[in-house]
């Protein structure tokens, strides 16, 4: 799952990001939202509100938002990335759907938010990836369930994902984009005005500081961390992590950080006896989805 974070919008488990479709679908709402773009250096009097404004724009965007609002972004992201040239069909089979809904809200039942009611879409497509999109959407490629060897992996391939929004890092990818440039856009106007303290924008910017700096591969063991721990509770042996993270197109850095944190989570936190690996349930998926596309 990939985050760029000055321009990305989408999480993704493969590290590859829809940022610009995505920008595209919530940019001008979510800068109506903040009023960006009326506050330039002609439509406000002095410096002192010029300063005032952007800043409480900037706060407006980092602030939390009602789930309404994150269900309808997410809703235009998924319109912006079926739009996209080849990201994907997506496989309209009826048994399919149900299947892999079912299993990401039995997953999404054991996550830090779970009252979210998932969907999950299955797109044609090569790419072995799963995107985890504001409000509760997620997107697999066929490519990635075909290679993948049992339901355990996944289900944590879908847990993933499920704590990307759980813990809203999807929304907060977003959220770092447009706070990014809103600042951009603040020192350039306050660069501009005279006799501007300077305390009130670093006070912002040091406010957020964590959110607009936090490193991806951070977020990343975050999130396979909490897909561990989401898959265990639900009774899948979270020891099939390690082997989606090398079906994933990752780095080899990446790779070996996410692979380090995951063993030390898998060889000190779990009881591990009894759980379940494979169904005949994953197969039966593969078969529909190779005669689906075909």
């Amino acid at each position: 799952m990939k985050i760029v974070y000055l321009c990305c919008t989408v999480l993704c488990l493969s590290c590859t990001s829809i940022d610009k479709e995505m920008d595209q679908a919530l940019n001008s709402d979510l800068v109506r939202k903040a009023g960006i773009g009326n506050t330039t250096a002609k439509s406000v009097s002095n410096a002192s509100s010029a300063s005032s404004s952007l800043l409480s724009s900037v706060k407006l965007i980092m602030s939390d938002i009602p789930y309404e609002d994150e269900r309808r972004y997410g809703e235009n992201v998924g319109l912006a990335m079926y739009a996209t040239p080849g990201f994907g069909e997506p496989i309209m089979n009826q048994e399919l759907g149900l299947y892999m809904n079912i299993l990401t809200n039995i997953i999404g039942r054991e996550s830090h938010r779970p009252g979210i009611i998932y969907h999950t879409a299955v797109v044609h497509s090569n790419e072995k990836n799963v995107y985890a999109v504001p409000g509760g959407f997620i997107f697999i490629t066929s490519g990635l369930i075909l290679a993948l060897d049992s339901e355990a992996e996944l289900a944590f391939a879908l847990a993933h994902a499920v704590a990307a929004i759980a813990k809203k890092q999807a929304l907060n990818a977003i959220k770092k984009s447009q706070s990014l440039r809103i600042l951009y856009q603040a020192s350039k106007e306050l660069a501009n005005l005279h006799d501007v303290p300077d305390k009130d924008f670093h006070k912002a910017v040091l406010e957020h500081k964590q959110m607009i700096l936090t490193p991806e591969i951070l977020l990343q063991q975050e999130a396979d961390m909490l897909g561990v721990r989401y898959i265990t509770d639900v009774g899948y042996d979270p020891r099939v992590a390690p082997q989606v993270l090398d079906k994933i197109s990752i780095s080899d850095a990446q790779k070996k950080k996410r692979h380090e944190s995951l063993q030390y989570a898998l060889s000190t936190e779990y009881d591990l006896d009894g759980l379940v690996v494979r169904t005949g349930r994953l197969q039966k998926m593969k078969n529909i989805i190779r005669t689906a596309t075909k």
